[in-house]
């Protein structure tokens, strides 16, 4: 699988700028959830298309949905929604799904996706001035480990730290990177 299509995945997951449904994030489309393995083993695994993908993140009541086109066969993308539909979440929850766009060639995908990109940012407006990159720790039995790094605002992050403490009874902190500024360095810190 695409290392791009689960950094956006994972980006998706702990930004959380916006407020729409995470019921249908893609009327027509194919939930991660609904998939079985023997469904997915059946698909085809040579062709490649374009693929309309949209994830929807709830956690303390706000959600987010971002969607975004991926080039691969069915069974790859496939196999990645379902990962993402059956990954145990600490907190929240989440719906996948996916669908063949009309895109016919990886430029016309990148295009889409590119759009669809423009079109998120487009939304949160002026509001990404105010993101950064955050890391999120937990310290346990004196011990202080990193468990990832967050591209968000103040608020989100702290948002998010507070339902992991308060559904984990951990100790969760996060501090500012201000050394990283911009998202795409900030999900690299996660590989």
């Amino acid at each position: 699988m695409k290392k791009v299509f689960f950094a956006l995945l994972c980006t998706a997951a702990v930004a959380l700028a916006g407020c729409k449904s995470a019921n249908n994030p893609l009327p027509g489309g194919t939930k991660g959830s609904d998939l079985t393995e023997a469904q997915i083993a059946a698909m085809d695994n040579t062709v490649e298309k374009c693929w309309h993908i949209a994830q929807s993140v709830t956690v303390a009541g706000h959600s987010e949905t971002n969607e975004w086109y991926e080039w691969g066969t069915e069974k790859e993308i496939a196999t990645g929604v379902k990962a993402v539909a059956d990954a145990p979440l600490l907190v929240g929850s989440v719906v996948i799904a996916y669908k063949e766009s009309d895109a016919k060639t990886i430029e016309e995908c990148r295009k889409l996706d590119e759009a669809a990109r423009q079109e998120e940012q487009g939304k949160a407006g002026e509001d990404l001035e105010d993101y950064a990159c955050y890391e999120v720790s937990v310290t346990i039995e004196g011990q202080k480990m990193v468990q990832g790094y967050m591209w968000t605002d103040e608020e989100g992050i702290k948002l998010y730290v507070d339902t992991l403490n308060k559904n984990t009874q951990l100790g969760y902190t996060y501090k500012k990177m201000d050394n990283i500024t911009d998202q795409e360095a900030c999900i690299g810190n996660q590989y």
